[in-house]
């Protein structure tokens, strides 16, 4: 079936912002940066998931969300079809959870 065959993530979709802990990060922002570099190393290789997952480590904007889960990493982000969603085992070493999400 098509939605379980892996695929790659539209990188290029990556906002300039997400909001972060209650804050606004950008190109220049240690946690920015990483994740932009992680999703960038990591483009195929996602699977389509129809599974709701707590938020537990988000990077938001209104467009493209990431929700970091220990080593599973969630993406969504708005295509022409709604707000397809990608989850991808990764190993990384981005910081620990917002203190909202504990």
């Amino acid at each position: 079936m098509y939605i379980f065959r892996e695929q790659d993530i539209k990188v290029d979709f990556i906002p300039p912002q997400f909001e972060f802990c209650d804050e606004r990060i950008s190109k220049g922002d240690v946690e920015y940066d990483a994740l932009v570099l992680l999703l960038n190393n990591n483009k195929s290789g996602w699977v389509s998931s129809f599974v709701s997952y707590a938020p537990i480590q988000v990077y938001y904007s209104p467009a493209f969300s990431v929700n970091i889960l220990n080593s599973n990493v969630v993406v969504s982000y708005k295509t022409d079809n709604g707000f397809p969603q990608f989850v991808k085992e990764i190993q990384h070493d981005l910081g620990s959870v917002c203190a909202k999400y504990s």
